[in-house]
């Protein structure tokens, strides 16, 4: 199986998060969804574990822009822009 995306510092403050387990048999997904569901940290789960794969290798360049724009301080409106233009 397959967990992701997460900041492992984020997910130990309880700050809200959401992420996907990807499974071949669907109860050893719900297993680890039951598993690991909290308040704070909601787990989706999918037989997709190619989807699962991708999703968190393609989210990097995102990351990496994200990261950019919040280092320069360039805003809201300029992440959202970024977010609506790259996905």
């Amino acid at each position: 199986f397959s967990l992701g995306p997460s900041f492992a510092v984020q997910i130990m403050q309880e700050m809200p998060t959401a992420v996907v387990v990807g499974a071949k048999f669907m109860p050893h997904a719900v297993a680890i969804q039951r598993w690991l569901s909290s308040l704070s940290f909601r787990v989706y789960t999918t037989q997709d574990t190619v989807g699962v794969e991708l999703g968190g290798a393609l989210k990097n360049p995102l990351a990496v822009g994200a990261g950019m724009i919040e280092g320069l301080g360039l805003g809201i409106n300029t992440m959202a822009a970024l977010v609506t233009r790259a996905t």
